[in-house]
């Protein structure tokens, strides 16, 4: 990690969040305080603030940051891991979406105020979504495969999460989508694309996550 760049960043998360503190500690870093924010949908706009803990892994910012509720105000039923830590959504889809703004203030304003609006709008909306539900955990990764592959198969997803998982895709071979075109015709730019953001080990992470989210739940079958 550049400590110079993680200064750098903070600053610039300073000037829009003051009550934010940077805490070095054990070659980490924290960014803790009170994270206060303005957030609007479809004309309902919300005053909020929430008690947050940012923590910077050794390998930021090839990892993201991990966030975590400090005030008891979300509880464990609400979207989030067993350690504490906030799902902010799918590990691939955090990638994507911090590529866009990849500092300490993208990835605030990009994906930690998102989830406390989302939070705050579903506690004073009769526990409605502005956005629509997703799925927490092994089930949402698999949902967001799918829909992003664009396939009906269960069996297909895993496949193709397979073929990433050992970099077995091949242009000149049928698509692993069950298309029967070859992969460079279908879903091939696709593929490539994704690799920008993750690599065969994260993708072997996310396999193990949907191959024990459709075992438990009897869905599919691996082709």
């Amino acid at each position: 990690m550049n400590a110079q760049m993680v200064w750098d960043q903070y600053k610039e998360v300073q000037e829009w969040f003051p009550d934010l503190v940077l805490i070095p500690a054990d070659h980490r870093y924290f960014i803790r305080g009170t994270l206060e924010f303005r957030a609007e949908f479809m004309g309902e706009e919300v005053k909020e603030s929430f008690l947050i803990e940012i923590e910077l892994l050794t390998t930021y910012p090839q990892s993201l940051p991990i966030v975590k509720e400090l005030g008891g105000r979300i509880p464990a039923s609400f979207h989030r891991f067993n350690d504490g830590s906030l799902c902010l959504g799918a590990p691939l889809a955090l990638r994507i979406s911090f590529s866009k703004a990849p500092t300490l203030l993208g990835f605030i304003k990009e994906l930690v105020i998102p989830y406390l609006y989302t939070f705050s709008y579903y506690k004073t909306n009769n526990h409605e979504f502005p956005y629509g539900e997703l799925e927490h955990g092994a089930k949402g990764i698999f949902k967001y495969y799918k829909e992003l592959f664009q396939v009906d198969s269960d069996g297909r997803v895993l496949e193709i999460l397979y073929r990433l998982s050992f970099n077995k895709i091949r242009g000149h071979l049928p698509c692993p989508c069950g298309s029967k075109f070859r992969a460079r015709d279908c879903h091939g730019s696709m593929f490539i694309e994704l690799y920008k953001y993750q690599g065969a080990s994260e993708f072997i992470h996310d396999l193990n996550c949907c191959w024990n989210y459709v075992k438990a739940n009897g869905e599919g079958r691996v082709i």
